[in-house]
């Protein structure tokens, strides 16, 4: 069982026209009238919680510049555009790794945004994704991998308990091949695998609509999976880091994966229990209240007292636009990797990776080429270099006063 509670503890924010605008348009019902917008602040917000592109996909070009005006509405635009070419570059990356997959006869399972794209989920250019994430069976990841890299594939990143390095396709999409579903754990303390999935009939064939036609073994994983694997995504493994992975897409996915309401109720009560180590109930709950509110435009959302969905929302949207919450965020990534290790393993693992400086000579080595026992090494016979760094984290880290 997990031992935290609710996580975060963010400022509360103010409810501006610009972020009222942003949350109807990326997450509700076209049909609300507005009485006041801001054009500008709302575009920028929408830019800077990757909501644009989704945002473009729901609404009409009429709307938008009626609403926006023309210059702002063109930005909110053209982040769509941009989604959607990186969306063909992820649907070229998935047409080769499919036939090196038939060809090994691998089956693969697609795993968060993109699985949410090829399952009709979320609007078609509007669930922007850096790489193409694919679960397969442990024993088949390192022939696939391979093959791919046989076939062209080039390595473009470091290995993670959770997966084999990245691999770039000549597109320049990016696809990881994971061995496990990190934080999805049908058993206590084992992430789920590909087999696990598949042996609780969890996966599922693709649908008949499905727009991309594979010519392997492409297993859909059910929406319960889809949504647990967003809350662990989302909560445990970037709700501290939110400017790697934006919360509002996560609740996007939520949203359209319907984990609200009634129906989202009843999905909890199944998925808690896989994700109870990483995410605790409290947090999910408040997930999956806030995606309610915003499919509904709730306004009582914004009303005292503050809800546990609210403080999720100010959390989010603090962790993107208040410098001082955002750092003081840095400072507790230390406190509950996600991870199948033992939390002393991990928290060390995230350590060294977090204090070595950017690697530029190889996997495991800093940019002067030492490894990263060496660099820590090295830095903890300068004790005073050390206290100076930390009070230097703790002076900024400390969070505002929250109310």
């Amino acid at each position: 069982m997990t031992v935290f509670g609710f996580r975060f503890h963010p400022p509360e924010l103010p409810a501006s026209p610009g972020l009222r605008w942003v949350l109807t348009r990326a997450y509700a019902a076209p049909d609300t009238v507005f009485a006041e917008i801001e054009g500008d602040a709302a575009a920028e917000l929408a830019l800077r919680f990757g909501l644009a592109p989704r945002i473009a996909a729901r609404q009409s070009a009429d709307r938008l510049v009626g609403e926006l005006g023309a210059a702002a509405a063109a930005k909110i635009k053209r982040e769509r555009a941009l989604a959607t070419a990186q969306e063909m570059r992820l649907f070229e990356t998935l047409t080769e790794v499919d036939g090196a997959a038939a060809d090994l006869r691998v089956p693969y399972a697609p795993l968060k945004g993109q699985a949410l794209v090829l399952g009709g989920f979320a609007p078609e250019g509007g669930r922007p994704s850096a790489d193409l994430d694919l679960l397969v069976p442990e024993g088949k990841l390192d022939a696939l991998q391979n093959e791919l890299v046989r076939r062209g594939l080039e390595v473009a990143g470091e290995a993670y308990e959770h997966q084999a390095p990245a691999l770039r396709h000549s597109s320049g999409g990016v696809v990881e091949l994971h061995r496990i579903a990190p934080g999805l754990r049908l058993e206590a303390k084992k992430s789920a695998t590909f087999e696990a999935l598949a042996g609780a009939e969890l996966l599922g064939p693709p649908a008949a609509a499905m727009r991309f036609r594979p010519r392997g073994d492409l297993r859909m994983p059910r929406r319960e999976v889809l949504a647990a694997h967003a809350l662990a995504h989302g909560i445990a493994q970037h709700g501290l880091a939110p400017a790697a992975f934006p919360g509002f897409l996560f609740l996007a996915d939520l949203v359209d994966l319907a984990f609200r309401g009634s129906g989202g109720r009843a999905a909890l009560a199944t998925i808690a229990p896989w994700i109870a180590r990483d995410v605790s109930f409290e947090e999910a709950e408040a997930a999956l209240d806030l995606a309610t509110a915003l499919a509904a435009a709730d306004a009582t959302l914004f009303d005292p007292p503050r809800s546990g969905a609210r403080r999720l929302l100010d959390h989010f949207y603090a962790g993107l636009t208040d410098p001082r919450y955002a750092t003081s965020l840095k400072t507790r990534l230390l406190e509950h990797p996600l991870s199948d290790r033992p939390q002393s393993l991990a928290k060390a693992e995230l350590l060294a990776k977090t204090l070595v400086p950017a690697r530029q000579k190889g996997i495991g080595t800093s940019a002067k080429g030492e490894s990263w026992l060496a660099y820590l090494g090295r830095l903890a016979g300068r004790p005073l270099e050390l206290v100076r760094r930390w009070r230097r984290a703790r002076a900024a880290g400390r969070p505002p006063r929250c109310r």
